[in-house]
């Protein structure tokens, strides 16, 4: 596995830069492929590769989404983080490495609407945050689409897994998802709380009418929200 990384430069300098992020508090740093697989192990390890990868796929605009170059890419990986937290956390049904996966690609459906958002701007953000209109109601308004039905389009061109349809095209509508509804309502939970209270990653404003409908299927009662919150936040306070 590690002769296989090697062979990418690109991808192994990412690997070892996520590694030694102080996301996973190793008290030994990682220099090398073979240090970073001993230190996080192959299921840790192989995720991390994954997210070096998709960096190449959130190749997004200095003017796009998250007004700085590589916001989608950090937006992407830290859900990945926050959604395989949460299912640690939460629920027994739902793999912690599907919900990583679930999590990173997520918001793929914005690679492609990245590149227009700019010429839309300062509307496009006056129109969330000053007419406080949701997300996908504004993409519609500008775009006539959304990036969640974009997203849908890529994971069927790409012919990604099944499970991973429902959390791209639903993640914001966790109550019409027909085949995944747990697995949706943790990404958007996790979306939401990661948006709302991790510090500088709120550039959307998400529709809240689905947080009942997720608690529900998720089982979670809400004198429990405020410790999962916590929980889900805490390891990226002072993360960079």
């Amino acid at each position: 596995m590690a002769k296989q990384v090697r062979q990418d430069q690109v991808i192994s300098a990412r690997v070892i830069q996520l590694c030694n992020n102080v996301f996973f508090r190793l008290k030994i740093k990682a220099d090398s492929i073979d240090r970073a697989l001993v230190l996080l192990g192959e299921k840790q390890f192989l995720q991390l590769v994954l997210s070096a990868t998709m960096k190449d796929v959130f190749c997004d605009e200095t003017h796009g989404y998250s007004l700085c170059k590589g916001g989608l890419y950090t937006h992407s990986v830290g859900m990945a983080m926050a959604c395989e937290k949460m299912a640690q956390r939460i629920s027994k049904r739902i793999s912690p490495s599907v919900a990583y996966t679930a999590g990173l690609l997520h918001d793929v459906g914005k690679v492609v609407l990245d590149q227009y958002v700019g010429q839309f701007r300062p509307y496009f953000y006056r129109d969330i945050f000053c007419k406080a209109q949701d997300f996908l109601s504004v993409e519609k308004a500008y775009f006539d689409t959304n990036h969640s039905e974009i997203g849908m389009s890529l994971a069927k061109d790409w012919s990604l897994p099944e499970i991973l349809h429902d959390p791209i095209a639903r993640h914001h509508e966790p109550e019409l998802a027909r085949n995944q509804p747990e697995l949706t309502a943790l990404v958007y939970l996790a979306d939401l709380i990661y948006s709302r209270f991790v510090m500088g990653q709120e550039l959307e404003r998400m529709n809240t009418d689905g947080i009942a409908f997720s608690l529900k299927v998720l089982n979670i009662k809400h004198t429990q929200l405020p410790a999962l919150i916590d929980e889900v936040c805490s390891p990226f306070h002072g993360i960079n």
